[in-house]
Order: structure tokens, then C-alpha cells, then sequence
């Protein structure tokens, strides 16, 4: 995976085009600004760890992979499926805020594979003590 803050913004910019369509975003020449791409790129690099365990199925042939790219991108035009994609759970713990289980994970030095696991965990149980410390979703 890309390190965001180490790569630079042509980087970051062939990253985002590189996988971003497969979720339903566009290729983009730029981003506005540097923040923007970094978030950007963030939130994308979560989306792809959040569906690494997905199984794909087995591409025989290009016409099948461009059929079931067409048919995501479709996906994304149903007002429910995109607000469920797009929503993001913001997380407190211990009184700090973070964007994400990944982040928390991240700046807390835990181990990052155990993170969607535990993400999942948390939005049915909204609050949990775990890791020596108290997690909870902020509505």
C-alpha cells in the first residue's frame, strides 16, 4: 500500500487512479490541494483494506471484467447502496476522536490486520472495552 504522507502528489494522484474506480470514483488529472489528495487517497486506501477479504470472483476474460466494472459503477447510481458505501463511522477512544478504526489502530500501534474485524464488532456493540481501553462509536 502507498505511504500518504511519503509519496508524492503525482503518486498519490496515480494511486488514486489507478484504484479508485473499481469503488465507482472517477480518474482525476489533480487534487485541489495536497490535503485533499491525502485524504482522499486515505479514505480510498480504507476502502480497499475494508474489502480485501471480499472474494472476487475468477476473471476468465476481459469482456467479463469490463461487465462487472460497468455493473459497479451502476451500483453506485442506487441512492441506498452509495449512502452505504460512502458512510464512515467516526470512533472515540479514551476521549480522542478518530476518523476510523484504521486511524485509531494506526496512531494507537495495534495490529492493523485485526482491525475490521474489530471495526464490525464495534458498530453492533457501539461501545466496548477492548485493548485496555474504552472504544466507542460517535453518533
Amino acid at each position: 500500500m502507498i505511504d500518504v504522507t511519503a509519496a508524492t502528489t503525482n503518486e498519490l494522484v496515480a494511486f488514486w487512479n489507478e484504484h479508485a474506480p473499481q469503488f465507482g470514483a472517477k480518474p482525476v488529472s489533480r487534487f485541489a490541494t495536497r490535503g485533499d489528495a491525502e485524504r482522499r487517497v486515505r479514505e480510498l486506501i480504507d476502502n480497499i483494506e475494508a474489502h480485501e477479504d471480499d472474494e472476487a470472483p475468477e476473471v476468465t476474460d476481459v469482456a467479463h471484467t469490463d461487465a462487472r466494472s460497468a455493473g459497479v459503477a451502476r451500483s453506485w447510481q442506487d441512492p441506498e447502496v452509495r449512502a452505504k458505501r460512502a458512510q464512515r463511522t467516526n470512533i472515540r477512544v479514551d476521549g480522542v476522536d478518530y476518523r476510523s478504526v484504521k486511524q485509531a489502530f494506526d496512531a494507537l500501534g495495534l495490529p492493523l490486520k485485526e482491525h475490521i474485524p474489530f471495526r464490525q464488532l464495534l458498530k453492533r456493540e457501539l461501545r466496548l472495552e477492548a485493548y485496555d481501553r474504552v472504544w466507542e462509536v460517535v453518533l
